[in-house]
């Protein structure tokens, strides 16, 4: 029964085994079958990885290449922030922003290296955070690059407590200043200075380099050109950099350093200031004569007495005293003189001395210590040598010829050369003395070069130049640019004014190797000359543009490549209504600014008024300023009651001395908008001084019957063309005054009419010149006796 038992309970879990592996057999098919479609689902995902080892989900890098952190810009001047973003599977767009608003996404190539510039414009003083960001094909972005710059009215307003510290330049650097003796590398020459040197605050200094076969250039850490010049106004003593990066990649800072003065205010005493001083040509040439020009301010109340004013500069022979002026009549309290000493001459060699201007070092006006501390002025004299032999010339007539796949230059020798330096782009080749002909071989071809050919004296000074602009050969079968396309997004735009128009180049070569382009506008602006790199052939690169439309009028753009080959793009169009539709909100939508006249030249000062126009498309308040080249105005406001214009003034604005001023009218609120500069230049001529007037009378006695009438003569004479008022004073009384015109230097005979006699005496008559200023001739007597 015991076994019977024991049978039946083995097979029942016989029987409950096959059922679970039933059932947990059928679960795993259920699964399976599951699974599969997910299988099969995911196999095209898998094949599409695969294709792209690079997945573009993984993120991009972007930098800011400039400015720098820190790097000063000018207030309304545009300037390029150069990127360059990187990414394995390729760079889509680049965001950008102003202080948090957003401009047009600049649409990338999808290249794994992208470099573009973003041009910004900074509309307000202070601080301001510029951000960039990539973005790729897969939506991944870069962590954002950004930067502060501070924008200013000049490089040389004085830095804030919250200002981001100055950039330090990525080169290697060696401050020197320009007055060492360490030259720059052969085929490079630089040239910085200041002149003058020291000023008093309210006055101006012009910084200028000159610089060639470099790779670079800044001026107080911003990109410029080799040849320019820029005045600066300080408030205080400081020193300005010129960063000069040379061909083979070393760099070199060069300074010049401006002394300010502080402004003593004297009060109850004449206080006598030189404001300018200068020579025309702004470079002396040895032997040949130059003029000295000078403005003296008294900014004390009180006129002062007669001074003489002396100008001093080395010569061969030491300091040279080589003139004075004699201001007999001094200037009046607050007043403004000034003069010339024509044709002076140096004879000092190629280089830098310094000159002063001095005002009455004889210490004949009583000016306090204050206003005596002010009396000179230090400048740079800068000479050029005329030459080491009498009969030196310049070379003449260079010319250039395509010979195959060279270029050839042609030019007629000079005299007296010790050598030349030819100038090819950014190659500098040392020539010797009477070579009239060079062969550059095999330059790269199809782009437009600037050719300078340099004759040197036996001394080193520059004996004369010539320069040309040439096409190397033609490209054939080499890298070229094969397409250009522009586009502008809108083109069309009804609102407030002014609106952002993004455009948008795609620039297509057919190998490897660089281009450089440019933007050309309807306008006549262009953007500054760019370069890109193509590091394979049949690339294409985006490179983008803005344009802030102000007013109403259709308008163009186009990108123009110069290198390696000339090819324009289509122009992309845009048209703009900034006046149509009435729920638009109240803006302005047009300023312009002018003056009249625009030149002047006569005596000075000069005062003149800017006006402006200000265009509003409704009622409402417009709050704007004047910004000048001396300064900026204060903030005013004008009402608005319908859509239309108003006429506005900068008040009278006085000029003491030879410049071009300009000011510009700018709008902060509703919107920010300024306009273009209105110009004035300025050329102050010497006003005329009488320097003789004289009374004679022939014969000087009478003995006979009286009454008897008698005349008495005068001359005037006048040192330039101007009007002068005078009058007779006689014994027997004065004349009425009377006006005198002199269209040149010259005496001029004036009568003093009858005077008649009635009794024994003697009777006398003088001149006296009442303007343009107080000067009384010798007196002349005529003796009568009667009988």
């Amino acid at each position: 029964m015991r076994k019977i038992f024991g049978c039946l309970l083995l097979l029942v879990l016989v029987i409950i085994a096959i059922l679970l592996f039933a059932v947990v057999r059928n679960r795993q098919d259920s699964v399976a079958q599951q699974q599969q479609p997910v299988t099969q689902q995911q196999q095209p995902v898998t094949q599409q990885q695969s294709s792209n080892p690079s997945s573009t989900s993984a993120q991009p890098t972007i930098r800011i290449v400039s400015p720098a952190n820190g790097a000063r810009v000018r207030v309304g001047q545009p300037f390029q922030v150069h990127v360059i973003a990187n990414d394995s599977g390729g760079v889509a767009s680049i965001a950008y922003a102003l202080d948090g608003q957003q401009g047009s996404p600049v649409a990338a190539s999808s290249t794994q290296a992208f470099e573009t510039a973003i041009p910004i414009t900074a509309q307000s003083k202070g601080i301001h955070a510029i951000a960039v960001q990539a973005n790729n094909a897969g939506g991944a972005k870069s962590q954002p690059a950004v930067i502060r710059v501070v924008a200013v009215q000049s490089l040389s307003d004085p830095t804030n407590s919250g200002d981001p510290p100055a950039p330090i330049p990525d080169v290697p650097t060696d401050p020197v200043s320009p007055n060492d003796n360490q030259s720059a590398p052969v085929g490079a020459t630089v040239n910085f200075a200041a002149n003058p040197t020291s000023i008093a605050q309210g006055q101006c200094s012009t910084l200028r380099w000159d610089v060639e076969g470099v790779r670079e250039i800044y001026f107080e850490g911003v990109g410029v050109t080799g040849h320019e010049q820029q005045q600066e106004c300080p408030t205080q003593t400081t020193t300005y950099t010129l960063g000069v990066v040379f061909q083979d990649g070393s760099a070199r800072n060069y300074t010049a350093k401006v002394d300010v003065t502080a402004v003593v205010v004297v009060t109850g005493k004449p206080d006598l200031v030189i404001t300018d001083a200068h020579i025309e040509p702004a470079e002396a040439t040895a032997g040949q004569p130059f003029n000295a020009i000078f403005t003296i301010e008294n900014r004390g109340d009180v006129a002062s007495g007669p001074f003489t004013v002396f100008w001093q500069f080395h010569d061969v022979t030491g300091l040279k005293n080589c003139c004075s002026r004699e201001f007999t009549n001094g200037i009046a309290g607050k007043g403004w003189g000034g003069g010339t000493f024509p044709n002076l001459v140096t004879n000092s060699p190629a280089g830098t001395s310094p000159s002063w201007v001095e005002i009455d070092n004889g210490n004949r006006v009583d000016e306090g210590a204050a206003g005596e501390a002010n009396n000179k002025v230090s400048l740079t004299l800068t000479v050029k040598a005329s030459g080491d032999g009498t009969n030196n010339a310049p070379p003449t007539n260079l010319q250039t010829t395509v010979q195959g796949s060279d270029l050839k230059m042609t030019w007629g020798d000079a005299t007296g050369e010790a050598n030349y330096v030819l100038m090819l782009g950014n190659t500098s080749v040392p020539l010797n003395a009477n070579v009239t002909s060079y062969v550059w071989q095999n330059p790269t071809c199809g782009q437009n070069v600037t050719i300078v050919l340099l004759a040197r004296t036996a001394s080193g000074a520059e004996l004369g130049r010539l320069t040309k602009s040439a096409m190397t050969p033609t490209c054939t079968g080499t890298f070229a640019v094969t397409d250009v396309i522009a586009s502008v997004t809108p083109t069309t735009f009804t609102g407030v004014c002014p609106k952002d128009f993004a455009f948008t180049g795609r620039i297509t070569v057919n190998g490897t190797g660089s281009v450089t382009y440019r933007w050309e506008r309807s306008d006549g602006e262009q953007s500054p000359t760019l370069t890109l790199t193509y590091p394979s052939a049949l690339a294409q690169t985006t490179v983008p543009a803005t344009w802030k439309a102000e007013r109403d009028g259709t308008y163009w753009m186009r990108l123009h490549v110069l290198t390696p080959n000339d090819k324009t793009s289509e122009r992309a169009t845009f048209t703009v209504d900034c006046t149509s539709g009435a729920s638009q909100s109240f803006a302005v939508t047009k300023v312009t600014a002018n003056v009249n006249p625009e030149i002047f030249s006569g005596t000075c000062p000069k005062t003149v008024n800017y006006s402006g126009v200000i265009a509003a498309n409704g009622p409402g308040t417009v709050t704007y300023k004047w910004v000048r080249s001396d300064g900026e105005g204060e903030a005013r406001t004008i009402n608005f009651t319908a859509a239309g214009s108003q006429t506005v003034t900068s008040g009278n604005m006085t000029y003491g001395h030879s410049a071009t001023y300009w000011a510009k009218l700018q709008v902060t609120a509703p919107n920010a908008m300024i306009s273009d500069q209105a110009k004035f230049t300025l050329s102050c001529t010497s006003p005329a001084i009488v320097t003789l007037a004289s009374v004679s009378i022939n014969p000087t006695a009478f003995t006979g019957t009286c009454p008897h009438t008698f005349h008495f003569t005068g001359v005037i004479r006048t040192n330039a063309p101007g009007t002068v008022t005078y009058r007779w004073e006689r014994s027997n009384g004065n004349s009425e005054t009377r006006t005198l015109n002199f269209s040149t230097a010259t005496d001029q005979t004036i009568e003093g009419g009858d005077f008649k006699g009635e009794s024994s005496s003697v009777y006398w008559a003088l001149l006296h010149v009442l303007t343009p200023n107080d000067k009384i001739s010798n007196q002349a007597t005529f003796k009568l006796t009667c009988k």
